[in-house]
């Protein structure tokens, strides 16, 4: 189960993390052009494995929202999904020197 989103380091962010848990739903509130729907889309790279299916704001494509999401650097920014399945681990989403996405399985819980 999705336990934890953490975005790092994005064009809107330097650090935004919502906690779902348990929770049956997560009400977002907050005023226009904030991150919101930005937010919510990351779960893009948690749920599309087809990376050409992957849609965001607009009707955008993956490739023209990497410096949206990637601050366009890899250097520096992350998307980290924590998961509790039997045990906590993390999925940690990163853009490479080329402009794609890699993705990593760390074991525990992020801190």
């Amino acid at each position: 189960m999705l336990n934890r989103i953490i975005v790092i380091n994005s064009e809107l962010y330097a650090k935004a993390a919502i906690q779902i848990g348990t929770s049956s739903s997560v009400q977002m509130t907050a005023e226009n052009n904030v991150g919101k729907s930005s937010f919510l889309n990351t779960l893009n790279f948690l749920y599309i494995t087809d990376k050409d299916q992957m849609r965001f704001e607009d009707g955008r494509r993956l490739a023209d929202s990497m410096k949206h999401y990637f601050d366009g650097t890899s250097l520096h920014s992350f998307i980290i999904f924590e998961i509790f399945q039997n045990e906590h681990y993390c999925i940690l989403v990163k853009a490479t020197p080329e402009n794609t996405i890699e993705y990593y399985r760390i074991s525990g819980e992020f801190k």
